[in-house]
């Protein structure tokens, strides 16, 4: 299982890329399994953000096999200051 640590729009649409790619799928058979247009699927590849709706995005993972997964970033805190 490959992970890909996304926390950015452009880090989704390079994970997606690259989880397609790696499936050997095209654009347009993503899109086909996808229910969404190939067009779309460029625009979310190309970091395009205008009417991606989650909905589509969530079929697009499911597609890939891929999961949503929200995992908090550890917090830096400052050690308190010496005595």
């Amino acid at each position: 299982m490959k992970r890909y640590n996304v926390r950015s729009l452009p880090g989704l649409a390079l994970a997606v890329r690259a989880r397609r790619l790696e499936l050997g799928m095209t654009q347009s058979e993503l899109a086909l399994a996808a229910d969404v247009s190939r067009k779309w699927i460029s625009v979310l590849e190309n970091g395009g953000v205008d009417g991606l709706g989650l909905a589509r995005v969530m079929r697009v993972l499911d597609a890939l096999d891929g999961l949503l997964i929200l995992e908090t970033a550890p917090v830096e805190t400052s050690p308190p200051p010496a005595p």
